[in-house]
């Protein structure tokens, strides 16, 4: 064994980490303070999906709820009726059901004239393990045939914890997505303008289908207003008391302008998902602290984006499947091996090949978001790019304004300066890990 390079560089460590680790310690101490979730907050992105298809009176809706989002609605609202853990989560049956009922209503007709449909019984409630989300399968009632639809959504708006919900709308062979968010709750749907497909997707059957344009407001506050879409009409915030005047529908309009509609919609919710991920933000930064040049970064960045690409488009075509479950402590191990390497070798340098490794776990976190949204095969194509594009712009947001301020830390005359940042960076980074992987193991 070589102990005459052992030697100085515990000598190294002892030198500079009594006091560092004593500053880190205490900023950690600030920062879970800071940070620790109440049960609201444990659960910083959240998205639920629900496909509702057309019959003849009514509509079959199957929601695929998160399944923390609703251990969380117990907690704030219902806590002595809380499930024990999420697979056990159907035992709350009449309390989701209420919840449903009060935030969830379908309607057919347009305007004040417009009638309430009816929540059929039985409905089915049943957790799944693989997409860690709660179904329920339930029908619509609306007691005559359908010429126009109204959906308002208000599931989980009234909530902390931010939440997207995409719908998916079936008729015939026309496919419909809407976006449901706490700037814009409502939808009206004209069944005879809808453009029919040459497929005809249902709930158990994959198919190609094209991405609608979003309604507008989608990822925007409350309080926040955009132009009435051209194709899908009438989608306005719920505290209007009527829906937006709807515009001819353009029966000519391109495919490629819905879906480029898309594509930018996704994009946004990559950039949203990068910086409600926190653990994400601090394993690139961990990555940023040992880049030396541009030149590195350029590489570490190409590194971890192929990566993060690939398994991302893997998951999101569910070519592959890895529970979250396995993902999500691995992730956080990643983070711990990083930061560690950044505080025990004395000359830490980038690292493309073990970027590259971890990057490909890290795209299974990412493939898993997108994948939460209940989509999968061909129709994912413009939502894949728009989201892998959009994590692409929320991690160089991060990174380009602040490499400028390692490349001066490393300076010449300036390696102390240096050295107790990327040390004491490494502790409390290594210490959240660790604190995540644990969170996550025990579920």
């Amino acid at each position: 064994m070589d102990t005459q390079h052992i030697q100085p560089r515990a000598r190294f460590i002892a030198s500079c980490a009594p006091a560092t680790v004593m500053r880190a310690l205490a900023l950690l101490v600030v920062c879970v303070g800071l940070l620790w979730p109440a049960p609201s907050q444990a659960h910083p992105f959240a998205a639920s999906s629900f496909e509702a298809e057309t019959d003849a009176s009514g509509v079959q809706f199957r929601f695929r709820i998160d399944a923390l989002a609703l251990l969380e609605l117990f907690d704030a609202h219902a806590p002595e009726q809380k499930p024990a853990s999420k697979e056990a989560l159907a035992e709350g049956r009449d309390t989701i059901l209420g919840y449903v009922d009060e935030k969830f209503a379908l309607a057919s007709g347009e305007g004040k004239g417009a009638s309430p449909c009816a929540r059929e019984a039985p409905t089915r409630l049943q957790f799944s393990k693989r997409l860690d989300k709660l179904q329920l399968d339930v029908r619509y009632e609306c007691g005559a045939p359908l010429e126009v639809v109204q959906i308002r959504s208000g599931l989980f708006v009234d909530e902390e914890s931010p939440h997207q919900i995409i719908g998916t709308f079936r008729h015939i062979r026309a496919t419909e997505r809407y976006f449901f968010t706490g700037g814009e709750r409502e939808a009206t749907i004209h069944l005879d303008r809808l453009r029919q497909g040459n497929v005809l997707p249902s709930f158990d059957t994959e198919g190609g289908v094209r991405l609608a344009r979003p309604p507008p407001g989608a990822f925007a506050g409350p309080g926040r207003k955009a132009a009435p879409p051209k194709r899908t009409e009438g989608v306005g915030p719920a505290s209007e008391p009527e829906p937006a005047e709807p515009e001819p529908a353009e029966a000519d309009a391109e495919p490629e302008q819905a879906e480029a509609a898309g594509f930018f919609a996704f994009l946004k919710m990559g950039v949203v998902h990068i910086f409600g991920g926190f653990d994400h933000i601090l394993f690139v930064l961990t990555l940023l602290l040992v880049v030396r040049d541009w030149r590195e970064l350029g590489i570490v960045v190409t590194s971890f984006t192929v990566a993060h690409s690939l398994t991302l488009a893997a998951v999101a075509l569910e070519l592959i499947m890895v529970s979250p479950r396995l993902v999500e402590p691995a992730i956080a191990a990643t983070i711990i091996f990083v930061a560690v390497e950044n505080v025990v070798r004395t000359e830490p340098e980038a690292r493309p090949g073990l970027t590259f490794g971890f990057g490909l776990i890290h795209g299974l976190g990412f493939g898993g978001a997108l994948a939460e949204l209940g989509m999968g095969g061909g129709e994912l194509v413009a939502p894949l790019l728009g989201f892998n594009v959009g994590v692409e712009l929320g991690q160089l947001a991060i990174v380009l304004p602040l490499f400028p301020l390692v490349l001066w830390a490393r300076g010449e005359g300036r390696e102390s300066i240096y050295t107790r940042v990327r040390v004491g960076a490494g502790v409390i980074v290594a210490l959240l890990g660790l604190w995540w992987l644990v969170t996550r193991l025990m579920g």
